[in-house]
C-alpha cells in the first residue's frame, strides 16, 4: 500500500477500483487538504455513472464524512435517495478477479468474430482454443449432438470498469470465467450477475486451482457487491469468509456449467447439418494459426462424418474435403513429431488421390505435398524433405501439372538446400524454378536467390538479385506489393547486416540503412518484422551502438518467446544465441546463462527439433556452470552457440 493517500487514490482510480477510492478517501479525508474538491467530484461521478459497481459498504463510509462537506460537494442530497442497483445480465460477459497490488476486477467479453483470425495476443488465443475445446465437449454431451469447436469464429476482450480494453491481463485463472462467457454466447443465455469464477481449465475439462485466491476473492468482495457465488476448482484451498459470497467447487467444467446454466441448451440454436465447406475453411485456419490439437481433433471428427455411409452429400463434395482432412491431420501429427500417425494419414491422402484422380485436382495434391515437404524442412527432417521433393518431381513428370506448381516445388527444394548449406544446389534449383513461376510470384524467387548469394558472401550478386526483386515489385499491382514487400525488407536487412560484418568503415551507414527498414515496422508483431529488427539489432552491435542493439534484440526475443509454434521459437533461439555470444564476449556471464537456458527451452518444444539439437543443448547445459572458469570454457560455449546459430537457416 502506498503511504501517500492521494497517490493511492490516483492508482485505484486508474485501475477502476471505485470502491477502493471511496474507502481510501473516507479513511484519509482529513489528509486530503486542498484536493478534497477534486476527489469528491470524482466520487460524485462514480455514483452517477457507475452505480451498479458502488457497494452499500462504500456508501456507508461516505455518510461518516462531515455533513457540511457532503452538502457543499453535492453528495448529501444524492446519498439521501441513492439505492445500489445490480448490473443487467449480458450474454457472453462475466466479471472476474485479477491480482495487482490492490486487486482488481475485470470483465471478459466474448464475441463472434466478423472475420477469421481476429487479432488477440498469442497466449490468449492458446487459452481460448483450450477452453473452447472443453466448452464444446460439454455442449456436445448436453445436446447429444456433434458440436465442432471453431476457434476462428470467436474472440474475446478483457475490459476495465471504464470499458477500456486491458491486454495486460495474463494467466490461466481467467480460463474458467472465459469458459462460462463462451458458453453464454454460444447458447444465448446470459451469465447471472451474481456469479464470478476463477480457475484453470485443461483441454479435457478438468479444473485446476489458481494462485493468490485470497486476494482475488477480497477484490470481488470489495468491488462487486452483487456477486454472491464464486466458482473454483474443487482442489482450491480457501481459508476465511468473504462477505456474503458462497464458494462453489467443481471438479470439471461440466459441473461448473451446470451450476451456472442448469437448463440444457436449446437444440434449435444449433444446426443439425454440417456445412462442409465452412468446416474445411475453419480447418485450414486452425492449421495456419498453429492450433494443432484442435486441428487434429476436428479433422478426425470430419473424417468420421465424411466416411459415414449415410452421408447426405455428393461424392465430388466428399472426396476433396476428405483429402484435405487427411493431409491436415497428417501434417499436424508431423508438427508434434508423431511419425507413425503422420505416415498413416498422409498415405491415406495419397491413396485417396490416386483412386479419385478426377475428383481431386492434381495441383491441389502437389501443393499439399510441397507444403508437407516445407514442414519437414522446418522441423529439420531434411532427408525426408528431400525425398519428398524428388518424389513429387517424378509424379509431376508422369501425371502433368502446371508449370507454376513445378516451379514451387523446385523453389522449396532450393530453400531446403540453403538450410542444409548446399549453396550450389540451392542456386541451381532456384534458377530452374524462376523459369516456371508465374510473373506475380517470381519476384520473391529473386529474394531467395539473394539470400543464397548473401550466405555465400557474394554480395554483388545478392545486390543484383535484390535490385531485380525491387524493380518487379515496383511494377506489380498493389496486392502483390503488399504481400511481397515484407519479404523483400527481411532479405535486404539480412544482406545489409552481413555486408556490415565484412567491413569496418561502412558499418554505421549500413546499420542506419537496416534501421530505416525496421522503422517501417514500429513493433515486431509477426515473424518477418521480427527478423528485420533482429538484423537491425545485430547491425547496431557491430557498429558499437550497444544500447540500441541490445534493446532491439530484447524486443525480438520477447516476441518469439510469446509464440507457441515450435518453428518460431527456433527463430527466437537463433536471436538468443547471437545475444549470448555478444554477452560472453563482454564478460556478462550471468546474463548469458539466462539466454542459454532460454535456448534450451526453445529447442525442446517439438520432438524432431529437440532431437536435431540434442547434442548442442547438452553442451550448453554443461557450459552454464563453467563460463566464469576461464577462456577454455568460454571458447566451448561460443563454439556451441555458433553451431546452433549456423544450423538455424534464418
Amino acid at each position: 500500500m502506498n503511504d501517500d493517500p492521494l497517490e493511492t487514490i490516483r492508482i485505484l482510480d486508474r485501475q477502476g477500483n471505485f470502491n477502493g477510492v471511496i474507502r481510501t478517501a473516507a479513511a484519509n479525508y482529513a489528509d486530503l487538504s486542498t484536493v478534497k474538491p477534486e476527489v469528491m467530484q470524482r466520487i460524485v461521478y462514480y455514483l452517477i455513472s457507475h452505480r451498479p459497481l458502488i457497494s452499500p459498504d462504500s456508501l456507508e463510509t461516505l455518510t461518516r464524512l462531515p455533513p457540511g462537506d457532503l452538502e457543499a460537494f453535492g453528495l448529501a442530497e444524492l446519498l439521501k435517495t441513492y439505492e445500489p442497483v445490480s448490473p443487467a445480465p449480458v450474454i457472453g460477459r462475466i466479471p472476474f478477479p485479477v491480482v495487482g497490488w490492490q486487486g482488481m476486477v475485470r470483465e471478459i467479453v466474448v464475441e463472434k468474430t466478423r472475420q477469421a483470425g481476429a487479432s488477440i495476443p498469442p497466449s490468449w488465443l492458446l487459452t481460448l482454443d483450450r477452453v473452447g475445446a472443453a466448452v464444446f465437449a460439454v455442449l456436445e454431451k448436453r445436446l447429444g449432438r456433434r458440436c465442432i469447436w471453431r476457434p476462428g469464429d470467436f474472440s474475446f476482450t478483457v475490459i476495465d470498469p471504464y470499458g477500456n480494453e486491458d491486454r495486460k491481463v495474463e494467466g490461466g485463472s481467467m480460463a474458467l470465467p472465459l469458459a462460462l462467457a463462451l458458453y453464454s454466447l454460444v447458447t444465448s443465455v446470459p451469465v447471472p450477475t451474481n456469479v464470478t469464477a476463477t480457475g484453470r481449465v485443461r483441454r479435457d475439462g478438468t479444473l485446476e486451482p489458481v494462485e493468490s485466491i485470497a486476494e482475488k476473492l477480497e477484490a470481488v468482495r470489495r468491488e462487486r457487491f452483487c456477486v454472491t457465488r464464486v466458482l473454483v476448482s474443487d482442489r482450491q484451498e480457501i481459508h476465511g469468509i468473504y462477505g456474503n459470497m458462497e464458494v462453489k467447487r467443481a471438479a470439471a467444467l461440466e459441473d461448473a456449467i451446470v451450476e451456472v446454466f442448469p437448463s440444457p441448451p436449446d437444440p434449435a440454436s444449433f444446426p443439425s447439418r454440417m456445412d462442409i465447406n465452412a468446416e474445411i475453411r475453419a480447418l485450414n485456419h486452425q492449421y495456419e494459426t498453429y492450433l494443432i490439437d484442435t486441428c487434429i481433433q476436428n479433422a478426425g471428427e470430419l473424417i468420421t462424418y465424411l466416411e459415414s455411409e449415410s452421408l447426405p452429400l455428393f461424392k465430388h463434395d466428399v472426396i476433396p474435403a476428405l483429402f484435405t482432412c487427411y493431409w491436415k491431420k497428417g501434417s499436424c501429427h508431423c508438427h508434434r513429431g508423431e511419425v507413425k500417425e503422420t505416415k498413416h494419414y498422409l498415405r491415406a491422402a495419397a491413396s485417396l488421390y490416386r483412386r479419385n484422380r478426377g475428383l481431386i485436382r492434381r495441383d491441389d495434391y502437389f501443393d499439399a505435398g510441397i507444403s508437407y515437404a516445407v514442414l519437414l524442412k522446418d522441423i529439420f527432417r531434411y532427408q525426408e524433405a528431400e525425398t519428398m521433393h524428388f518424389q513429387l518431381m517424378d509424379e509431376m513428370e508422369k501425371g502433368g501439372c502446371l508449370d507454376h506448381t513445378r516451379g514451387k516445388n523446385l523453389s522449396t527444394l532450393s530453400q531446403l538446400y540453403l538450410a542444409m548449406g548446399r549453396f550450389a544446389e540451392a542456386e541451381q534449383y532456384q534458377r530452374r524454378a524462376m523459369r516456371l513461376i508465374n510473373r506475380d510470384e517470381v519476384c520473391r524467387n529473386y529474394g531467395y536467390l539473394a539470400r543464397i548469394h548473401t550466405r555465400t558472401g557474394s554480395f554483388q550478386k545478392a545486390a543484383a538479385a535484390l535490385s531485380r526483386y525491387k524493380r518487379l515489385l515496383d511494377t506489380s499491382d498493389a496486392g502483390v506489393r503488399a504481400a511481397h514487400t515484407p519479404f523483400y525488407h527481411w532479405i535486404r536487412a539480412e544482406y545489409l547486416y552481413r555486408r556490415a560484418c565484412g567491413v569496418r568503415k561502412r558499418r554505421r551507414p549500413l546499420s542506419r540503412e537496416v534501421g530505416e527498414i525496421a522503422e517501417k515496422y514500429p513493433a515486431p508483431v509477426w515473424w518477418l518484422p521480427a527478423l528485420v529488427h533482429k538484423f537491425w539489432g545485430l547491425a547496431c552491435l557491430k557498429a558499437k551502438e550497444e544500447e540500441m542493439g541490445l534493446q532491439q534484440l530484447e524486443r525480438v526475443i520477447n516476441y518469439f518467446s510469446t509464440r507457441f509454434e515450435p518453428v518460431l521459437r527456433v527463430l527466437g533461439a537463433s536471436v538468443r544465441a547471437e545475444r549470448a555470444m555478444y554477452l560472453i564476449e563482454r564478460g556478462s556471464y550471468d546474463e548469458a546463462v539466462q539466454d542459454l537456458q532460454g535456448i534450451a527451452e526453445d529447442l525442446s518444444l517439438q520432438r524432431d527439433i529437440e532431437r536435431f539439437f540434442r547434442k548442442d543443448v547438452a553442451a550448453l547445459s554443461v557450459s552454464q556452470g563453467l563460463l566464469a572458469r576461464g577462456p577454455r570454457a568460454v571458447s566451448r560455449a561460443r563454439d556451441t552457440l555458433e553451431r546452433i546459430r549456423d544450423k538455424i537457416p534464418y
